[in-house]
């Protein structure tokens, strides 16, 4: 699509209520006109523990593809207790085989906001980011989709990159994530040269394509 954006809907705030007005609101979203492609996520909080000793900081995420000059109706619309984010993405690799349709994903999905370390050029620093995908096409043994994304603005300036990984169980992430300890070393020294771990905030979710648009 022309003029077209991409909005990143992050929940925050807690709860069966606020979960359930997030995905009332991406489902009704979804249909808008404007809207060539919506995704949905919520958090596997049992996946999510068996990964990480992280506590949640955000319980969902919705992805809009749209018109550009919609873009900012739909931003003022999201519901209470959401961060958002404008976001250019690029998909580092796909060896899942799923077709791309709107329908539930099977496995699960690991969402994780990233803050930039602080000191690197944005230039080098988006160089890096591009970079560590084929690093992690790699190293990653049990990925099978990397989406990332680059954030352009939003309502919290410490975030600089969303990174999108899809596993096709539970045991792939927790267990089999990269093809040995070498390896996970070898992704975290680069990770460490542009982004800041101590305050990462992963999300594992399920995840779901609500609408795929005709051409």
């Amino acid at each position: 699509m022309a003029d077209a954006t991409k909005l990143l809907i992050a929940l925050e705030a807690p709860g069966r209520e606020a979960r359930d007005e997030l995905v009332a609101w991406a489902r009704s979203t979804a249909s808008h006109d404007a809207v060539t492609r919506a995704e949905l996520e919520l958090a596997h909080e049992d996946a999510h523990r068996a990964h990480t000793t992280k506590a949640l900081r955000y319980h969902g995420f919705v992805a809009l593809w749209l018109a550009a000059d919609a873009a900012d109706a739909v931003r003022r619309s999201r519901p209470a207790g959401t961060a958002w984010f404008r976001v250019r993405d690029r998909v580092a690799f796909d060896r899942s085989g799923r077709p791309d349709e709107a329908r539930a994903w099977a496995g699960v999905k690991k969402t994780t906001p990233w803050t930039h370390v602080d000191g690197v050029d944005p230039v080098v620093w988006q160089g890096r980011y591009t970079n560590h995908g084929y690093i992690a096409a790699a190293h990653h043994a049990t990925c099978v989709r990397y989406r990332q994304n680059v954030v352009l603005d939003g309502s919290d300036p410490a975030i600089s990159a969303v990174s999108e990984l899809w596993f096709t169980n539970v045991e792939d992430l927790v267990e089999r994530f990269t093809r040995s300890p070498e390896a996970a070393h070898l992704v975290q020294i680069d990770a460490s040269g542009f982004v800041d771990a101590t305050r990462a905030h992963p999300t594992v979710t399920t995840h779901e394509i609500l609408r795929i648009a005709a051409a």
